[in-house]
């Protein structure tokens, strides 16, 4: 057809395109390339065509019901002054949609879901920790960040940030955004981290080993909790596990058909990826036990309580331990004993008071027996090749011993400064009792195992 001024009575003469044939353009005397052609059902739709080499290209602009032939010219007319700049509006808007999606997909909240999904499928996923540590501090500072924008220095305030917050050295939120960001990098989604100058905390070599009065002061304050975080410090104290192998606990794990439950801890969940075969004492079966009184309803994590969302015993729960330590501390004092205040230590410092007690008397329980008992791997190729003995048995009596002890500890009413039963703790004197209990201690990471395999 010639060119028209476009407007709506040039457009009432333009007859409809037929579904499946070519289309019945109106051409612009304005601006040139602005058409318009109405759809089989009688929509009038607005183009620019522009030639590119030996072809036209159209770009739709919109219809006449959401737009008028003067608003469609006017971007019509932005069209042709790019092709007078030698830009190809198609392509341009096929570059801003791949920079859009690529601009969602290395958002570090979008990137770091992906980066944990890939490790759940791989042989070596990571624990609920780990997913907390990337989902709350990395996400939590970063995650409106660009991952091919973000810089070393903005890394490095977040940690500090961290920090400041957690107490703690932030080891485990730089090991993390650093691998975060070569996973990145290895899949070419950026062309280069720039955290590869970023420097991880080391852990601190420990050798921390706590008092028996400390471990009762311990017991009492995880008792004094009232909740299930509570519970799992009782239990990383009755069998010395890792903190996520007991946070992470599932029912499924537990074999309940015979009166010992056995705790069958698979290597996909184990520090070191050695599955393990624990007998549990009587009294870590009650614990365990009353978490979920009904047998029926035992699916899922343990001490979720029925729920799908456990209880972390991370930084907040960290800080009410403390708090009722301090608590009990003061009742000690009142009643004679001999502990006015208890030097740094680390959930992890459990095992190492654990091993520790068993090695001496009255317990004498054999090194190779201790180290099955922590799963700990052989030191050597050869050892692990040729000694596959998990010592089951020994372990299992080992367990046995050490929470007969731990009840012999606490079983007398005189053995609990205060009494018995103390009223949950909660609000400013939290805070208050944790500042008190922990004044004058170092940062130190509470937030994760450690990596050194202990």
């Amino acid at each position: 057809m010639n060119d028209v001024n476009i407007n709506d009575m040039a457009i009432k003469e333009l007859v409809n395109s037929k579904p499946s044939g070519t289309k019945i353009y109106l051409w612009d005397r304005v601006v040139k390339g602005f058409g318009v052609y109405r759809t089989s059902k009688g929509v009038p739709t607005f183009v620019y065509r522009y030639r590119s080499g030996q072809e036209y290209r159209y770009k739709k602009i919109g219809t006449r019901v959401v737009m008028t032939c003067v608003q469609a010219r006017d971007i019509a007319r932005g069209y042709a002054y790019q092709r007078s700049q030698g830009i190809d509006p198609v392509m341009r808007e096929r570059e801003a949609i791949a920079e859009a999606k690529a601009a969602d997909a290395l958002l570090v909240r979008n990137y770091a879901e992906g980066f944990i999904d890939r490790k759940e499928r791989s042989k070596a996923p990571f624990t609920e920790g780990n997913k907390s540590t990337i989902r709350n501090q990395i996400v939590g500072k970063l995650g409106d960040k660009r991952m091919d924008r973000i810089t070393l220095e903005e890394v490095e305030e977040a940690g500090l940030l961290i920090q400041k917050e957690t107490g703690a050295s932030g080891r485990w939120f730089y090991t993390y955004v650093k691998a975060m960001f070569y996973d990145a990098e290895k899949r070419n989604a950026i062309v280069k981290s720039p955290l590869r100058a970023l420097e991880v905390p080391q852990p601190n070599e420990r050798d921390r080993v706590l008092s028996e009065t400390e471990l009762r002061i311990f017991l009492m304050a995880a008792h004094d909790m009232h909740d299930a975080r509570g519970d799992q410090y009782e239990m990383l104290l009755r069998v010395p596990k890792r903190r996520s192998e007991v946070s992470d606990l599932p029912w499924s794990e537990i074999d309940r058909s015979n009166k010992v439950w056995i705790w069958n801890l698979p290597k996909a969940r184990s520090k070191n990826k050695v599955a393990q075969t624990i007998h549990l004492p009587a009294q870590v079966r009650a614990l365990l036990e009353r978490q979920q009184p009904d047998a029926a309803l035992r699916t899922g994590l343990v001490f979720a309580r029925g729920g799908s969302i456990r209880p972390a015993i991370a930084h907040s729960a960290r800080k009410v331990l403390n708090a009722n330590m301090h608590r009990r501390i003061e009742f000690a004092v009142e009643d004679g004993f001999e502990v006015t205040v208890i030097d740094h230590f680390t959930i992890h410092d459990l095992r190492t008071a654990v091993s520790t007690a068993l090695q001496r008397k009255p317990f004498s329980i054999m090194p190779h027996v201790i180290e099955a008992m922590l799963n700990h791997k052989p030191p050597s190729k050869v050892q692990r090749t040729y000694q596959q003995d998990k010592y089951v048995p020994e372990v299992a009596d080992a367990l046995r011993a050490w929470n007969d002890h731990v009840d012999a500890l606490m079983g007398a009413s005189a053995h609990w400064p205060g009494g018995t039963f103390l009223k949950r703790m909660v609000g400013k004197e939290v805070e208050r009792r944790h500042q008190a209990f922990t004044a004058g201690w170092k940062s130190d990471d509470e937030g994760e195992d450690r990596t050194d395999g202990a």
